[in-house]
């Protein structure tokens, strides 16, 4: 099998990690790959990094309702070219400057609409030259603001701190 295309299924719970060990997809069907699926809060799976030979776009996981972090091994599809597309989901971390390393990407690297935050990474950011068109990272998040999990970390060490003196 060389093409995936399971949106708009109505999908609910975790995507299975299993979608990872399927090696040989190059490309997903027009806007499908596992797009407008129910998965409330679920995260993507790690795995899915391991589908290093997408090549010709097709990485759709816009509008699934998926939540948490952006796995950093997402990175690792180093060869694909057209359409990442994570944009309006519930992602809520920093963009991992793993991303940065989707180097061949021409048209269309979407994030937006999410709950993003933090700086995009300067490796991300230079994605930016290359994408000739569909370029949405910051619209809809809060780039540029500290993440919740910066917050507590620097409560928990100002009390350490303050603890000790």
């Amino acid at each position: 099998m060389t093409q995936l295309d399971i949106g708009y299924n109505e999908l609910t719970g975790a995507i299975p990690t299993q979608i990872g060990m399927m090696t040989k997809i190059v490309t997903a069907a027009t806007y499908g790959f596992l797009s407008g699926n129910e998965h409330t809060g679920e995260t993507i799976p790690t795995e899915l990094g391991a589908l290093t030979g997408m090549t010709y776009g097709g990485y759709f996981l816009y509008s699934s309702k998926l939540g948490g972090m952006i796995p950093s091994e997402l990175g690792r599809m180093s060869l694909m070219t057209k359409k990442f597309y994570l944009n309006s989901n519930s992602l809520s971390s920093s963009i991992p400057t793993q991303l940065g390393q989707l180097s061949e990407m021409t048209l269309a690297f979407r994030l937006d609409s999410n709950q993003l935050c933090s700086d995009v990474p300067t490796e991300v950011q230079a994605l930016s030259s290359g994408v000739t068109s569909g370029w949405a990272v910051t619209t809809g998040n809060s780039i540029g603001t500290v993440c919740g999990w910066q917050v507590l970390t620097t409560r928990i060490q100002i009390r350490t701190l303050t603890s000790h003196s």
